[in-house]
C-alpha cells in the first residue's frame, strides 16, 4: 500500500506527463498539422504491452513513479520518474525516462524504431526539459532526461503473457547537473534502461 506522499507524488507526475503530452500534441498538430490514427485492437494490444513494461519498471530495485500515455498520444508510451539520492559516488539526481514500447506476437518480428521515431523522443525530451523547469517538485536540482525502447513478445491467443525481448538506451539530456559527471551514473541510467532485462 502507497503511503500519502507516494500517492501525492505519483498525482503530481501524473499531471506533468499529461501537460508533457498535451504539449506535444498540440504543438505536433500545429507544425504538422498530423492526425493521429485510432484503431480498437491494435490500441489494446499496445496498452497489454505498456502495462507490462510499466509492472516491470516498478519491480526495479529503485522505487520510479510511472504513467503511460494512453492511446499512444506520443513519441513515449512510457514514463519513468526517479529521485536517486545522494551516495558516495554522486549529489542525488532525477531521472526521466521516456520509453517506446512495441510488442508482436512474432518474437522476430517486434519492431525497432527507425531514426525518425529516436528523433521524436528526442524532441519529446527536450520539451520534458523546458516544461520541467516550470515543475514545483523539481527543485532545480540536477536532472537526467533518457530515452529508450523495450520490445516486448506477445505470448498465447486467450491466455496472454508478456516476455521483454530487448531494450535499448538512446539518449539523454542533462539538466543542472553541477559538478555531477555522466561517467559517474552512466551505469545507473543503462540499468533503469534495461528494465533488468
Amino acid at each position: 500500500m502507497k503511503t500519502y506522499l507516494e500517492v501525492t507524488a505519483q498525482a503530481k507526475f501524473e499531471v506533468f506527463v499529461a501537460k508533457l503530452v498535451n504539449r506535444w500534441r498540440q504543438d505536433m498538430i500545429n507544425e504538422q498539422n498530423l492526425t493521429m490514427a485510432d484503431g480498437t485492437s491494435t490500441v489494446q494490444r499496445g496498452a497489454d504491452a505498456e502495462e507490462y513494461i510499466i509492472k516491470k519498471i516498478e519491480n526495479m530495485s529503485n522505487s520510479y513513479l510511472v504513467c503511460r500515455s494512453s492511446g499512444s498520444r506520443s513519441p513515449a508510451d512510457v514514463f519513468a520518474l526517479h529521485k536517486h539520492h545522494k551516495t558516495a559516488d554522486n549529489k542525488g539526481f532525477w531521472h526521466l525516462m521516456l520509453i517506446q514500447v512495441k510488442s508482436s506476437r512474432d518474437k522476430n518480428s517486434i519492431a525497432r524504431l527507425d531514426d525518425s521515431d529516436k528523433e521524436n523522443l528526442k524532441n519529446l525530451a527536450t520539451l520534458a526539459e523546458e516544461l520541467i523547469q516550470e515543475e514545483s517538485w523539481y527543485g532545480r536540482q540536477p536532472l537526467f532526461i533518457s530515452t529508450g525502447y523495450a520490445g516486448v513478445w506477445r505470448i498465447g491467443q486467450r491466455t496472454v503473457r508478456h516476455n521483454l525481448q530487448n531494450t535499448e538506451f538512446f539518449e539523454r539530456i542533462e539538466l543542472n547537473k553541477g559538478d555531477i559527471r555522466y561517467g559517474d551514473i552512466k551505469s545507473v541510467i543503462q540499468n533503469a534502461h534495461s528494465l533488468s532485462i
